[in-house]
């Protein structure tokens, strides 16, 4: 994929500062407004909107946003909100930013912290918090606002809402999957070979028919299976991961639409085009526009005194 020196450098990389007093970081924002600044980091990200509204980007994902939006974003996720400056108005937020290690390597090896493990798992992709589920964690993360740093108190109140989020059923990805995440011991062994097959070139992505060949299974019963499987046909996961590149390298570089088209494996550009509008609902040059109108936003962040301010540092 080609990308250009001066698109290369707007995706930056943040410093989170944690206290030492405590295993993760507990922020609150009063920025006039969210700037677009698409960065990413290690640390795993809980983020809720107390207040505001725009756009969400994340990965290959542009939603709108607004009061009580809640989401868990896994490390390395790209990501940044962004909304309009109004005059005499603010935007604020809460956010939980924590390395997955955090609680201790003995803790996530007992068996009663496996659907804590495999939630944060589940979070490379992103997960949208709603229903029950998010107010309840919104309750907890204010509340934790009143709480001393470093405290055990503190501390119950970050591990109940991981708790809160590893048995809700109320969590839905937010990006296009750049890589499925771990199945159930249950699981066919053919679906992990499989993806291993799909996700080990991603710019050599077997044909359907070559992995039926490859796996010994007929054409039919190879999309038979598949399906059953992962809920969607072979075609259909593999456009996916194709438009998850495409949307990154819009936002990322400056590369020609059909240039990006091409290197993410689409060989017409009337069919890709197509596909992009119907996971999109947009046309690929509607989405680049999105991106490019918020990063060229020329305001200023206007925080009050005290507010926490993350250090961006550029790749």
């Amino acid at each position: 994929m080609i990308i250009t020196k001066s698109a290369a450098r707007r995706l930056q990389r943040e410093t989170i500062r944690l206290d030492a007093k405590a295993s993760f970081a507990l922020l609150e924002f009063r920025p006039r407004y969210y700037k677009f600044v698409w960065h990413y980091h290690p640390e795993l990200e809980l983020a809720l909107i107390i207040k505001g509204r725009g756009l969400r980007f994340v990965g290959d994902s542009i939603q709108e946003f607004k009061e009580g939006d809640l989401c868990l974003l896994g490390p390395n996720l790209p990501h940044t909100w962004f909304s309009p400056a109004i005059p005499k108005s603010h935007e604020q937020s809460m956010v939980i930013q924590f390395l997955p290690q955090c609680l201790g390597a003995a803790f996530l090896a007992l068996p009663e912290s496996r659907p804590i493990v495999e939630m944060l798992s589940r979070s490379s992709r992103g997960l949208q918090i709603r229903g029950k589920t998010r107010q309840q964690v919104t309750e907890l993360l204010l509340g934790m606002r009143r709480q001393r740093v470093g405290s055990l108190q503190h501390l119950n109140g970050f591990v109940t809402i991981l708790t809160l989020l590893a048995e809700s059923r109320e969590l839905s990805p937010i990006t296009v999957a750049e890589y499925a995440p771990l199945l159930s011991e249950r699981a066919n062994q053919k679906v992990n070979q499989v993806l291993n097959l799909i996700h080990a070139n991603m710019d050599e992505i077997p044909s359907q028919h070559a992995m039926a060949k490859l796996l010994r299974f007929s054409p039919q019963a190879f999309s038979r299976f598949f399906k059953r499987c992962l809920g969607k046909t072979y075609v259909e996961y593999v456009n996916e991961l194709r438009i998850g590149r495409v949307c990154r390298a819009l936002i990322e570089t400056d590369a020609s639409i059909t240039q990006i088209a091409y290197d993410a494996g689409f060989n017409n550009i009337s069919n890709f085009n197509e596909q992009f509008r119907q996971f999109k609902q947009m046309t690929p040059r509607e989405y680049r526009r999105l991106s490019l109108r918020a990063d060229r936003d020329d305001g200023t962040y206007a925080y009050d005194p005290g507010d926490a301010y993350p250090i961006l540092t550029r790749e």
